[in-house]
């Protein structure tokens, strides 16, 4: 057994924290860090495009930026869909689905989720397969680099993507809360608190 002696500086994660509550701080992490990654890729994928540009008109052109720039694009689109999916900032079309009752609307979300996890699910495999056909095919401007760091983003973008929706099925059907779930009844008790918040008190009514 490895005592708390030994390992002062982790002695309160081993001991002081539940093992859910690890993996919660662990997934923020990881949320934090692909948003991070994918705004990183579409800014540099923008600026190599811009300076391409101007390259170009200046007659130096650069022959790598184009497939830089697409492998960039490739990782920021499939990383920032996963952030917005567990923010809830996909294009949703609820004129029809606002009218419905309560208890409708969550059975349909919940089908809708369940769809959307089995299309993942689909495009993971597939994307695995795209990658491995591609091992031997190589951008034209970067010599050696394999089109698979491409296609990687696939499976692994739709993988993060599983693990969202998994977790808001699971907020569905338990109530539960998790990172990016502006919905969660969590959420939505605080965003009730601070509602009230700026309601005058019933002793200051009283008093008046």
């Amino acid at each position: 057994m490895i005592s708390a002696a030994l390992l002062p500086g982790s002695s309160s994660i081993i001991l002081g924290e539940a093992p859910g509550e690890i993996m919660k701080k662990l997934y923020q992490h990881i949320c934090k860090t692909e948003v991070f990654l994918a705004a990183t890729c579409f800014v540099v994928s923008c600026s190599i495009i811009f300076i391409a540009a101007i390259a170009r008109t200046l007659k130096h052109p650069i022959n790598w930026s184009q497939d830089m720039s697409l492998f960039l694009f490739a990782w920021s689109v499939f990383l920032s869909a996963d952030a917005a999916l567990r923010a809830d900032k996909l294009v949703n079309i609820d004129i029809l689905v606002s009218h419905l009752p309560q208890l409708t609307r969550k059975y349909l979300k919940i089908a809708m989720y369940v769809i959307i996890l089995i299309f993942l699910v689909l495009l993971f495999f597939y994307g695995i397969k795209l990658m491995l056909f591609s091992q031997r095919r190589v951008f034209q401007g970067i010599p050696g680099f394999s089109y698979s760091w491409v296609a990687l983003s696939i499976p692994v973008g739709s993988f993060l993507q599983m693990i969202t929706v998994g977790l808001k099925l699971k907020d569905s059907f338990a109530g539960g809360n998790f990172p990016g779930n502006g919905n969660s009844p969590t959420n939505l008790k605080a965003k009730n608190e601070s509602d009230t918040s700026g309601t005058p008190s019933a002793s200051k009514e009283s008093e008046a």
